[in-house]
């Protein structure tokens, strides 16, 4: 028995592809992995400063480039909850599938739309697209790959996710941010995610799981069902949501307010990042040997730990430790929420677990800069720590009540 499995819950008898054959498995997870890197690219990574500068060339405000920017997010939160029942009809393969049109399709639109009310309402439909294939892509990664590795699969396709969001400004880089040229070269590299979704097919890794309704304590159907069973993980996700969106926004302007010059600043919130993307893998390694509940702790403490010593470094390299290993953390909270669900849900609940974990995520997403901006303003430069240090402390508090509840 690993560790994951004995914090895993007894009734969740998830039925698994045949862990005998370790190639088909290594295949499968190099062709879910490939895919939702290339789709990550565009989706997170190249669209948003794509528009932004596009428009901005265009002369358009800024307040309007940011609606432009938040519509996907919006269209998530409208359409996570019914992204289960279309995996349920359509099953991964076709989600995927219709992830990658809608997204193609959109960024056709992009290419040949000046007017920013229609390219908000593109945007959107790209948001569709996202949410399908992120929900798709992360259920796909918690099935095929064996509970003893699970940790580690989960870590590399979050790893890759982050790489995916670094090299989508290098794709505008290359094609420029005028005409209609970028967002052809984006369609292309969403094309390119087609035929790793053609060989899962053909290994038959193409599950239609149902969606088992989530019932309360008294057997009802109930939207609370899987924040009983998942109480660490969904706080998680929305910690992260906070965290590392406040940070991506406010972590320059901190640095800059600390005396780090115009080049050094917008470097640390890169240092952020590659922490956030390089440090998944060895959390879904400590995972996979101390347990999902464990890890999950660890990264909470070393969140509220971080936030405590980033305004104590005055040294010039210590800072920048901080802030790598701080974002390591923090996107550790999502990968170990994702760890959990693996362990906790069953086959037929795990697009719905998967789901619930985005939908948290975003929903922080959109608290985090507002609440790390009022912060700032109220209590200093030093408010950025603060506030992501205080969602780390609940995520302690809520797995502190989880854990006295199993013991």
């Amino acid at each position: 028995m690993t560790a994951s499995s004995t914090n895993s819950d007894p009734s969740a008898a998830a039925s698994r592809p045949d862990d005998r054959h370790p190639s088909r498995v290594l295949v499968g997870l190099v062709a879910v992995n490939l895919l939702s890197g290339l789709a990550q690219i565009v989706q997170i990574g190249a669209t948003a400063p794509l528009l932004a500068l596009m428009l901005d060339g265009r002369g358009v405000d800024a307040g309007t480039i940011g609606l432009v920017a938040a519509a996907p997010w919006a269209m998530i939160l409208l359409v996570s909850r019914f992204v289960p029942a279309i995996i349920a009809r359509l099953g991964l393969a076709g989600t995927v599938a219709l992830a990658l049109i809608t997204g193609i399709a959109a960024l056709g639109g992009m290419a040949v739309v000046e007017d920013p009310i229609a390219l908000a309402g593109l945007n959107a439909l790209a948001g569709i697209g996202l949410i399908l294939r992120w929900i798709a892509c992360d259920t796909w990664i918690v099935r095929i790959a064996p509970e003893a590795i699970r940790g580690r699969a989960i870590g590399t396709h979050e790893t890759l996710m982050g790489l995916g969001i670094a090299l989508g400004p290098g794709l505008v880089a290359l094609t420029g941010h005028d005409g209609s040229l970028p967002f052809l070269a984006a369609a292309a590299v969403m094309a390119a995610a087609i035929p790793p979704l053609v060989v899962l097919k053909r290994l038959g890794f193409d599950g239609r799981p149902g969606v088992a309704p989530v019932r309360d304590g008294a057997g009802r159907r109930s939207g609370w069902g899987l924040v009983r069973l998942l109480p660490v993980a969904l706080t998680a996700a929305f910690a992260c949501g906070v965290a590392e969106t406040a940070s991506i926004a406010f972590l320059p302007l901190y640095a800059a307010a600390a005396g780090m010059g115009a080049v050094a600043a917008p470097l640390f919130a890169t240092a952020f990042g590659a922490g956030g993307t390089i440090l998944q893998i060895p959390l879904g390694a400590i995972a996979d040997r101390l347990g999902f509940d464990r890890a999950q702790a660890l990264a909470a403490t070393a969140v509220i730990l971080g936030a405590i010593l980033l305004p104590l470094a005055d040294d010039a390299i210590l800072p920048w430790l901080i802030a790598f290993l701080w974002g390591g953390a923090v996107g550790g909270l999502n990968t170990l929420a994702v760890i959990e669900a693996g362990a906790r849900v069953d086959e037929m609940r795990m697009s719905a677990a998967m789901t619930a974990i985005a939908f948290c995520y975003t929903l922080g997403g959109f608290a985090g800069p507002a609440a790390a901006g009022l912060a700032t303003e109220m209590l200093s430069m030093h408010g950025l720590p603060m506030v992501a240090g205080a969602a780390a402390l609940v995520v302690l508090a809520v797995w502190a009540v989880r854990r006295g509840a199993e013991s």
